[in-house]
């Protein structure tokens, strides 16, 4: 018989009570029990009475013992961006920029050892953030630091890496930005431009004239 009081928070899905006619010396049975873990219940491990009645065919010989059944309750993490935020909003070619993702546990259970990597930047800079320990329903930032080298749509892939109580995982995600060129880097280009045709102009004007 499992003793399990009202406090338990497991429950017991039928009879908590199992019999055996004979049990002969030598031999063994197997029994089974079907429980349900409340939903608040705490992830830890947990203790369960069984007891143990038994006695023989003239009742001359009588057992009764309690005896400690150990069961562990686990749970899984799952790991989300909750927010991204670029500073500047666009990044521009040449200029340090930063990325600043939240990270959210959203599953029910403990999160440890998060880092995150972003692969497939084309720049320089900081592309890892160790974020240690995420409970339930916490997030915290990822902050990248790097300087694009090329403009245009860049794609990079974030990698999450955590344990839970059913060992590591990897996650990943594909995210798309764009970055622009410098204002001022069509300047030179332009004003080059401009002096070519002036001085075109000029040697046009002094060869209409002679």
């Amino acid at each position: 018989m499992l003793n399990l009081n009202s406090s338990s928070p497991l429950i017991p899905l039928e009879d908590n009570v199992r019999f055996f006619e004979n049990l002969s010396a030598g031999s063994s049975e197997n029994l089974s029990f079907k429980l349900l873990l409340g939903s608040n219940a705490d992830v830890k491990p947990y203790r369960i009475p069984l007891r143990i009645t038994a006695s023989n065919n003239t009742e001359t010989f009588q057992i009764d013992k309690i005896q400690e059944i150990g069961i562990n309750v686990l749970n899984r993490a799952q790991i989300d961006i909750s927010s991204l935020k670029f500073d500047p909003e666009i990044p521009v070619k040449g200029q340090q920029a930063s990325l600043t993702l939240r990270l959210e546990n959203v599953g029910e259970g403990e999160a440890r050892s998060v880092k995150a990597r972003l692969e497939g930047l084309e720049g320089s800079g900081s592309t890892s953030a160790f974020l240690g320990r995420l409970d339930k329903d916490d997030d915290a930032p990822a902050v990248f630091t790097f300087t694009p080298e090329k403009t245009g749509d860049q794609n990079v892939t974030l990698l999450v890496e955590y344990e839970d109580d059913f060992g590591e995982h990897q996650v990943s995600e594909n995210l798309t930005f764009n970055v622009k060129r410098q204002e001022g880097s069509v300047i030179p280009i332009v004003l080059g431009a401009v002096l070519v045709l002036a001085a075109v102009i000029l040697y046009t004007k002094k060869k209409g004239k002679l």
